[in-house]
C-alpha cells in the first residue's frame, strides 16, 4: 500500500537519487566510517546534540572562511597612517 500521490513520485525519485549520490560521495572520504559511527552513536543517545553539533560546525567553517575574505573585500586597514608616517 503506497500512500504517495502520483504527482510526487518523480520528486521523491530525484531526492532519493540525490541522497544516494551524496552518500556514495561521503563514503569515499577518508575517515567517513569514523564520522558515521560517531554520529550514529550520539544521535541514538540525544538527537538534539547531533543537530547542535552540526550547526556549530557550519558556524565555525563560515566564521573561518569569512574572516579570511573580509580583509580582502574592504581593502582598508584598521589603523590609518598619515603621509608623514607612511613615507
Amino acid at each position: 500500500m503506497n500512500s504517495t500521490p502520483p504527482a510526487l513520485a518523480p520528486i521523491f525519485a530525484v531526492l532519493e537519487d540525490a541522497l544516494l549520490t551524496a552518500q556514495a560521495a561521503f563514503d569515499k572520504l577518508p575517515g567517513s566510517a569514523v564520522i558515521r559511527r560517531y554520529v550514529q552513536s550520539s544521535h541514538q543517545n540525544d538527537p538534539g546534540r547531533t543537530l547542535l553539533e552540526l550547526l556549530l560546525l557550519i558556524f565555525a567553517i563560515r566564521t573561518l572562511l569569512q574572516s579570511r575574505t573580509r580583509a580582502e573585500r574592504n581593502g582598508k586597514h584598521f589603523i590609518q597612517f598619515s603621509e608623514k608616517v607612511c613615507c
